[in-house]
């Protein structure tokens, strides 16, 4: 229950506090996404660090960001770790899918995908079909 918890209700509480203080702030909506994802940061990599030392089901959590993506199709960050745990389990079809879908709702991530050790973890950052998906998102 504390890993449903940790892996489900952590970013969506993160995100309503930062959401708050933004509207009462009167932050731009552009610094809210960069507070966001810096807080989402510092909370969601010890998280990530977490889920690839301990040995968890993953098809049970790849199945809780499933429910919860099914809900929120553009939560990008689920789709991150789903990309990161699909890595972690050397499904590199599955992985690619879900970078895919990230790429196409920020290319930003681009780079956070070539810096992330997961993905150059066994053969996929060496795949052609990893190489052409960060080729075709290019600045």
């Amino acid at each position: 229950m504390l890993m449903i918890f940790i892996i489900v209700i952590v970013p969506f509480i993160i995100y309503l506090i930062v959401k708050i203080l933004s509207l009462i702030l009167n932050i731009s909506p552009r610094y809210f996404l960069a507070i966001y994802y810096f807080v989402l940061f510092v909370v969601g990599m010890p998280l990530v660090t977490f889920l690839k030392n301990r040995i968890v089901s993953f098809k049970f959590v790849l199945k809780l960001y499933t429910e919860v993506l099914d809900q929120i199709p553009h939560y990008i960050d689920f789709l991150y770790y789903k990309a990161c745990l699909s890595s972690a389990k050397k499904n590199k079809k599955q992985c690619l899918i879900f970078l895919k879908k990230i790429l196409d709702i920020d290319k930003n991530y681009k780079e956070n995908i070539e810096r992330d050790e997961i993905f150059h973890v066994g053969d996929l950052s060496h795949s052609t079909e990893f190489k052409e998906l960060l080729r075709n998102y290019e600045k």
